[in-house]
């Protein structure tokens, strides 16, 4: 059997559920004291995620309403990481095309470690390779990346596959090569640590197209939120329409 979706994402959502086990119950910090449970933490977790199907939301920098370019679903988005190295994300649709962009991180299709003996008595996942962009809505632009919880920076959060400039690192603009309308791969070249004008020579000059953005959240767009609410829906009270994505249609010879 092999499955159409992407299982190791899916199965990140175990991690924000190990996060909110931390919120609610009590941790020591750095300083080895114990630290009461965050509730605000606890519902910014489940309701924008962390995790699973991580992505970036961002703006054009500057909005310009005469720009438009149509972009095909799951175009590639070729951009430099936190970590240094350039990477390949693809487009969610969510962007109007004149102000906004949203795309979603590649996540690496290893096993995840979750390291419960870390150096700073908080649990968290390992880094993969290629590393992630694990941070979600709890993050600041603070270049330290502590979000004012210093014992998580190094344990919980992982930005080095984060795009520059995006929360987990110091806000700023940065140019990113977008595929467009008349094909979804850009043929740029991922993982080259080399500079921004080496690294776009790679790209298919026809097909993608250059632009500007500031990338002002990272969150992962698979939420605990979401599996629960939308639970009812699918399991009991949806259409039952085939393709609908919600329960089923009985059987024929139901009764």
């Amino acid at each position: 059997y092999i499955p159409g979706s992407d299982v190791v994402d899916h199965s990140h959502i175990d991690l924000d559920m190990a996060v909110i086990s931390e919120f609610l119950g009590v941790y020591k910090d750095v300083t080895n004291v114990d630290t009461a449970p965050n509730y605000t933490h606890v519902n910014a977790v489940y309701s924008n995620g962390v995790y699973s199907k991580p992505a970036a939301t961002c703006t054009f920098a500057p909005a310009d309403p005469s720009f438009s370019v149509t972009f095909v679903a799951k175009a590639e988005v070729y951009f430099r990481t936190v970590g240094g190295a350039w990477a390949l994300g693809k487009t969610t649709g969510a962007g109007d095309e004149t102000t906004s962009l949203e795309f979603t991180y590649e996540v690496a299709d290893v096993p995840t470690v979750y390291d419960y003996n870390s150096s700073n008595n908080v649990p968290g996942p390992n880094d993969p390779t290629p590393p992630a962009c694990w941070v979600g809505s709890l993050s600041t632009d603070d270049a330290s990346g502590s979000y004012g919880l210093p014992s998580l920076d190094a344990d919980m959060w992982k930005t080095a596959g984060c795009i520059v400039g995006s929360p987990g690192s110091t806000a700023s603009s940065t140019k990113v090569r977008v595929a467009n309308s008349s094909q979804a791969s850009s043929g740029c070249t991922p993982g080259i640590t080399d500079s921004e004008s080496t690294a776009f020579a790679t790209c298919d000059q026809t097909n993608t197209v250059e632009v500007t953005v500031t990338c002002n959240q990272n969150r992962g767009k698979r939420t605990l939120k979401g599996f629960s609410t939308a639970a009812k829906t699918k399991m009991y009270t949806g259409s039952r329409t085939p393709g609908a994505g919600d329960c089923p249609p009985p059987a024929a010879d139901a009764t």
